[in-house]
């Protein structure tokens, strides 16, 4: 099913589950904000992994942005907390009057499974070798491999590009595969200090 929805351009990936805080000073996106807590709607955060941030450039994936808080500050900007909720194709983006981007989303249903024991298993050795005892609550209860791919992803320090390609992945072994592949390439067991 396709909706139409607001696009942000931002150089960052929004990952489904995760939370981050925006300030928001251009008028085409407190207008936008404006809409999209008057009707109760999402937008779409875009990544944008080029330095020009047009619809020309931006990625063929994005992720809604459901606001969970917000604030107006003295100085005329607005400050949001959005949440991550569900990743999405974006087609046709087309640039309003007022320069806010408007495409045609679809909802993507990425496979998914419960991790086997085996699969914690791994997961847990891959997280101790590395010395992030503090990422292997994200493990203690039964999720999908997709949801703790997320969890840990947004937990260390990944750029925007590797971000991005966890977020494109289309099964949650896939997904959790590139982040254990990112933990054993970026973290030193010594000397952890990638967690935010």
């Amino acid at each position: 099913m396709k909706t139409e929805l607001a696009i942000f351009p931002l150089p960052l990936v929004l990952l489904p589950g995760e939370y981050l805080p925006l300030r928001i000073f251009e008028a085409r996106y407190l207008d936008m904000v404006a809409n999209c807590l008057r009707v109760e709607e999402p937008f779409v955060l875009s990544p944008v992994l080029k330095n020009n941030q047009t619809e020309e450039h931006l990625t063929a994936i994005g992720t809604t942005a459901n606001i969970v808080e917000w604030d107006k500050r003295e100085d005329t900007t607005l400050h949001i907390i959005i949440k991550g909720s569900q990743k999405v194709l974006i087609d046709q983006p087309a640039s309003k009057s007022n320069g806010l981007i408007i495409a045609e989303t679809t909802f993507i249903n990425d496979f998914d499974s419960e991790l086997s024991d085996e699969e914690f298993g791994f997961l847990k050795k891959s997280l101790e070798t590395n010395g992030l005892y503090d990422l292997l609550k994200v493990t203690a209860s039964s999720k999908s491999a997709t949801e703790i791919a997320y969890e840990i992803a947004s937990l260390i320090y990944l750029d925007p590009i590797e971000r991005y390609s966890i977020l494109r992945e289309d099964t949650g072994a896939k997904k959790l595969s590139l982040v254990e592949k990112y933990i054993s390439k970026y973290v030193n067991p010594e000397k952890y200090t990638t967690l935010h």
